[in-house]
This record gives structure tokens, sequence and C-alpha cells, in this order.
């Protein structure tokens, strides 16, 4: 049984947590001249378990002046008020 990752496109000021359900997609953006444009490709894997490897191939005239990040979760442990 192979595992379903869905795939969406979001503002890159969307905050992204590991139980996040994503309601907004971003369908258009435009940027000026000289803008940076900026979005988060989130990748939500169906089954239990984390996405180990995702290869992203980008196809564009503009390839070299594309910069990816990747970003990934960081565990957070919280304390009692003592």
């Amino acid at each position: 049984m192979k595992n379903s990752v869905n795939i969406k496109i979001v503002d890159a000021m969307q905050k992204i947590l590991p139980k996040t359900v994503v309601e907004r997609e971003m369908t258009f953006s435009k940027s000026l001249c000289g803008e940076t444009l900026c979005f988060q490709i989130v990748l939500n894997n169906q089954a239990e378990g984390t996405i180990k490897f995702a290869k992203l191939d980008i196809k564009s005239t503009i390839k070299d002046r594309i910069k990816i990040l990747v970003e990934d979760l960081v565990p957070l442990t919280t304390f009692p008020d003592t």
C-alpha cells in the first residue's frame, strides 16, 4: 500500500504546524519587477509518520533566480511553571 501525500501552496506568512489543516490555498499571486515573491509548499502525509525525503524539480526560464529553503519541524518541550 502506497502512502498518500497532499501538496498545498500557501502564503509564506501562514503558520504551519503538524496538525494544521490548510483551508486557504494560494491560487494566484503576482509581484512587481524586482520584488521577491514568497510562498510555502506544504506536504502532508496522510499516513502516520514523517516524510523523510521529497524531491522538487524546477522548470523555469528564471530557474537561476529561484531560491528554495527547506523547513522541518523543531521538537519543543514546555516546562510547567515552578
